[in-house]
């Protein structure tokens, strides 16, 4: 959220959630409030694709709806699934994300892969209804086992990493997809399930290095290269049995 002091959290339990707030007094109890998941989605099939403003994108697994919920007010409203033009979210294959466009309208992005071709879809909130964008993405990434991160909204572009330590930016306004610089081509790294955080105005990425080093460093895009910015302890491997 904008203002760092009302920023909440939100845990998973069971078919509950709770909601507290991030930023307290340390003189007051910490308050929790626990809500219903969305339509009876069942804690194993709920899965959190995107935030933005206390706005989540989530999905039930098990029917493969893409799902617009507010926590706070437990409004929620599905915008994909099987009976919308075949227009389900499948976990394997396909990646969304979440960012607000020039006219501060919420928008989802799905960029669906079947049989190894790819479309690309947004969703207006404010208009409610999807429009298919066609444009250019670099065939390696058609393929359904290429393996996507979650998205991550950064000013006025949308990024996931994936597979081959590629990492893809989306131009919200312009709508076309570009590459971003690679990492250093010595570096024996896995981040197909990294995570990109937006970190005090600044695109960051965690690295998790193959075994049998197993530590995990902080990277950080400076003037359109990636720096490293923070080197966490090793990580040893620690056996089962003696």
């Amino acid at each position: 959220m904008a203002n760092s002091t009302n920023q909440y959290v939100l845990a998973v339990k069971e078919e509950k959630c709770v909601i507290g707030k991030l930023h307290r007094s340390p003189h007051l109890p910490w308050s929790t409030t626990i809500v219903s998941l969305p339509l009876d989605i069942r804690s194993h099939d709920f899965l959190i694709l995107g935030n933005l403003h206390g706005l989540l994108v989530v999905s039930n697994l098990k029917t493969s709806e893409l799902v617009l919920w507010n926590p706070t007010t437990k409004e929620n409203k599905v915008i994909s699934n099987l009976v919308l033009a075949n227009r389900c979210y499948l976990h394997q294959y396909d990646a969304v994300g979440f960012y607000m466009d020039s006219t501060n309208d919420y928008m989802v992005l799905h960029i669906q892969r079947k049989d190894e071709w790819i479309r690309v879809y947004t969703y207006s909130r404010r208009l409610g209804f999807w429009r298919r964008i066609y444009c250019t993405i670099n065939k390696d990434y058609h393929k359904n086992s290429f393996v996507w991160s979650p998205g991550v909204y950064f000013a006025v572009e949308e990024f996931w990493v994936g597979q081959k330590n590629k990492v893809l930016c989306f131009d919200v306004n312009m709508e076309i997809f570009t590459e971003m610089p690679a990492f250093p081509e010595d570096l024996d790294i896995v981040i197909c399930r990294g995570n990109l955080v937006s970190v005090r105005n600044q695109l960051q990425i965690f690295i998790s290095y193959t075994y049998p080093k197993r530590s995990i460093d902080l990277w950080e895009m400076v003037h359109n290269k990636w720096k490293n910015v923070s080197v966490f302890p090793d990580i040893f491997h620690m056996p089962l049995s003696e």
